[in-house]
């Protein structure tokens, strides 16, 4: 699969405007723009299923509950595309859906726990405290039915740090551990817990086995895993991967 430049700048370019903007249901030039390079980017590359995506969301012109009905079963077909999730989840936000946008971002904190470090959720917590006050329950209420696969023993572990339930995430990444000791997440989030509970040699520990499993045993002290604050970064992880794979090109975002 290959795409010309050309249109990867534009797609980049239009979709961060329309994100600057927070305006995804205004039928204006950006958005007639937008959809234009995201349908030349298709016709490129129509096993992309990501443009695929974006042409569908920005030229819907169906009644609402049709429109939203759509992108649900987007998500139901490629439940793994943390884009698409959270697409919808800033639409029902937008529209006031707010059981429907809060299922939908605990969906996306079940896929992706590093958005509890964002500057996004630090400001929602600040700004909307009941709406996140909801979220940590029903997180809450998820972490407490033990996954079986390392994966999610990691990032359930990472959850319950997160939210100060340091005895869950022990036990939740301490299992994964057992299952997958080559996780350096699991290690790094293991000494933080340590540290702040005070347990400076145990933190050190943890942390060494962080470095080492990421870097190597050549590793210096002063490694630390990147942490990711801008929430857009994380949410377009997945796709900057396979988009470099397929296009030979970085998604510079």
């Amino acid at each position: 699969m290959w795409l010309d430049w050309f249109f990867i700048t534009g797609i980049v370019r239009n979709v961060f405007l329309l994100w600057s903007t927070e305006q995804f249901f205004l039928r204006d030039k950006n958005v007639e723009r937008s959809l234009c390079y995201f349908e030349k980017a298709l016709k490129k590359s129509p096993l992309d299923i990501h443009l695929s995506f974006y042409v569908r969301l920005y030229s819907i012109k169906e009644a609402e509950n049709t429109f939203l009905k759509e992108l649900e079963k987007w998500i139901s077909v490629y439940p793994d595309k943390l884009i698409f999730k959270w697409e919808l989840y800033k639409i029902y936000r937008q529209k006031g859906f707010v059981d429907k946008a809060i299922e939908m971002f605990v969906s996306v904190v079940l896929q992706e726990p590093n958005i509890l470090k964002t500057t996004y959720w630090e400001k929602l917590r600040f700004y909307d405290k009941e709406f996140t006050e909801r979220v940590v329950n029903f997180l809450l209420i998820h972490i407490s039915q033990k996954p079986s696969n390392p994966i999610d023993l990691a990032k359930y572990g990472s959850i319950a740090m997160q939210l100060g339930d340091f005895e869950t995430a022990e036990f939740y990444l301490f299992s994964s551990n057992e299952q997958l000791p080559n996780l350096s997440r699991v290690w790094f989030n293991l000494a933080c817990i340590y540290e702040r509970k005070g347990l400076v040699d145990k933190a050190y520990q943890y942390n060494r086995m962080g470095r080492v499993t990421a870097q190597g045993i050549f590793t210096g002290n002063d490694y630390k895993p990147a942490e990711e604050k801008n929430i857009e970064d994380l949410i377009w992880k997945q796709y900057r991967f396979l988009f470099e794979v397929w296009y030979k090109k970085s998604l510079a975002i």
